[in-house]
């Protein structure tokens, strides 16, 4: 999304807290959500992770 780390840089110069948290925790789930996709990818791809 264009201009959102502006955005969160200027947040953080006027302790905005409520838009840091929110950023955060969309970071969160985004780099979360992104791991397990990958990881159950490789499992998929990987024979020596089968059991």
């Amino acid at each position: 999304m264009p201009g959102i780390s502006f955005y969160v840089i200027t947040s953080i110069q006027n302790r905005d807290y409520f838009v840091i948290q929110s950023y955060l925790m969309l970071m969160v789930v985004w780099m979360t959500v992104t791991h397990l996709i990958l990881d159950a990818v490789l499992r998929a791809l990987d024979p020596r992770t089968r059991a």
